[in-house]
């Protein structure tokens, strides 16, 4: 008869154990999905305008235009970096534009406009030929737990 309380009792302790392992662990991966859902989430768009600044019957001109966003429920703080414009090839001017916000939430930062230089990349976009070249975003910023580095973009 004892042997049958202790077995009982072993048994109801394992379970008690258990089954309140199992909550503890659901409660934790709950708590960090949490956590990652309310971190920023950082992203960039990038856009090339064309211009007609001096008429119709002058050359167009051609910008960057950069847009960092933040879809995440929770702002990023201290945006601190740059955006450059680049080409392996020496067929645009490299530019860079510096990136300072000191709060990012839901609405898009826009970058300024960056004017594309470079005679090869006029002539190709005059002819719809092709040019490579290249936008790097790098920018570090304040989020809920850590300091992270950002969304390194490339547009070839």
């Amino acid at each position: 008869m004892q042997n049958a309380i202790l077995l009982i009792t072993a048994v109801a302790g394992w379970l008690a154990f258990a089954l309140t392992w199992g909550q503890l662990r659901a409660a934790n991966r709950q708590l960090a999905l949490n956590v990652s859902m309310a971190a920023p989430k950082i992203g960039t768009i990038m856009k090339i305008d064309k211009r007609y600044e001096n008429g119709p019957n002058f050359p167009a001109s051609y910008y960057l235009v950069a847009s960092i966003y933040n879809t995440g429920q929770l702002p990023a703080k201290k945006l601190s970096g740059k955006c450059t414009l680049f080409s392996s090839t020496n067929g645009i001017q490299e530019r860079t534009i510096p990136v300072e916000r000191e709060f990012l939430g839901s609405s898009p930062y826009d970058l300024e406009r960056c004017e594309i230089i470079g005679s090869a990349f006029g002539a190709a976009m005059r002819d719809h030929g092709a040019i490579n070249f290249g936008v790097n975003v790098e920018f570090d910023y304040l989020a809920l737990r850590t300091r992270n580095a950002l969304d390194r973009t490339t547009m070839p």
